[in-house]
């Protein structure tokens, strides 16, 4: 019992490195992409300084970003924590409680930016994760008016609003994968668990998205199928206020 309560503190410690909560390391955008997001980061806190006054209010301020520094990696840890339990102890529970395998999928039902656009069950370790997955999307979400100024420039908002719900219709069918079978593992084997990004997804981006490259796309494109046998999702949320700088050296920054 105590090796297996080990065991799983390992892995949440594991995964808790991969999903920390947004407000944690870096506000709502999950965590920092590079240097720029901790220099973002360096310069908030510079500011919160400039603006107390005296010892007293600056220590507060010290206070008030250790606690939430805290209170976000708690909830990760926690999270991840579930996670692991969630993928862990189903298996090893045989009959008559239980047939020996993962939970059955449900349906994407927290979360804020997939919600709606992913139709299929996802597997119930992904559904665990899925807050912790949602803030790395608002990330997602909150770069890319840089990103498209750097790729494409400025242009119509009906281009941009296109390119948009492509990148992010991609991006949410990759993060939540869709079950092949009724209780899925973490595997994108069709008959066992996940079923991989369709590449009607990332051919879409690359299309409605003139200027944006496979390397633009976090990896999603790395593993892809052919339909019926992949996930797709279809995000409809408004898209972010256009940048206004289109200059190209943008590149070098959110790359």
């Amino acid at each position: 019992m105590v090796c297996g309560l080990v065991q799983w503190s390992c892995v949440a410690a594991v995964a808790a490195s991969h999903f920390v909560s947004a407000d944690g390391m870096g506000g709502t955008q999950g965590w920092p992409r590079g240097a720029r997001d901790v220099d973002d980061r360096v310069a908030a806190d510079a500011g919160a300084f400039r603006e107390a006054s005296g010892a007293s209010a600056m220590g507060q301020v010290i206070a008030a970003r250790v606690a939430s520094a805290s209170n976000s990696a708690a909830a990760a840890l926690l999270h991840a924590a579930a996670a692991a339990a969630v993928a862990t102890v189903p298996k090893s529970v045989g009959p008559p409680a239980w047939n020996g395998g993962p939970l059955p999928c449900v349906p994407l039902t927290v979360g804020r930016q997939c919600v709606g656009a992913v139709s299929h069950p996802i597997s119930a370790v992904d559904f665990a994760l899925a807050e912790e997955a949602d803030a790395v999307l608002e990330g997602r979400v909150s770069t890319f008016p840089e990103l498209y100024a750097a790729r494409v420039g400025h242009s119509p908002d009906v281009a941009y609003a296109k390119c948009f719900r492509a990148y992010m219709s991609l991006q949410c069918a990759s993060t939540f994968p869709a079950c092949t079978v009724l209780q899925a593992d973490e595997t994108n084997v069709l008959g066992q668990g996940r079923a991989p990004l369709c590449f009607s997804q990332c051919l879409d981006v690359l299309v409605s998205c003139p200027g944006f490259w496979v390397d633009d796309l976090d990896g999603a494109c790395l593993d892809v199928a052919a339909q019926p046998s992949c996930s797709t999702a279809s995000y409809h949320r408004t898209a972010p206020r256009q940048s206004t700088t289109s200059d190209k050296s943008l590149a070098a920054t959110v790359a």
